[in-house]
């Protein structure tokens, strides 16, 4: 069964787990974003979350990088999933 009001109360604390500084963590918000994406876009979409992936796609951790990456593929999938510049290739290459 699902719960229509649990983005409402999950998006606070993946907003501050997006934050952390455990990549772990990190990791796992970022498939919770996916998460409340998938359950309920409406509310994904009144939040910052996509900004907040793109930073982590700068992440130090390559783990948190490449969830980053594959949620912002899932997500904007509609777009054509995410946009790949050579400034990113060559900062994902370094």
């Amino acid at each position: 069964m699902k719960f229509d009001g649990v983005a409402q109360y999950t998006s606070s604390a993946i907003s501050d787990c997006l934050d952390d500084m455990d990549p772990y963590v990190k990791k796992t918000a970022i498939i919770g974003c996916i998460k409340m994406y998938k359950n309920s876009r409406k509310e994904f979409k009144a939040t910052t979350f996509v900004e907040k992936l793109r930073t982590l796609i700068k992440d130090l951790d390559p783990n948190v990088v490449i969830n980053a990456i594959q949620a912002l593929n899932e997500i904007l999938e509609n777009k054509g999933g995410l946009e790949i510049d050579s400034k990113l290739i060559i900062y994902l290459l370094n």
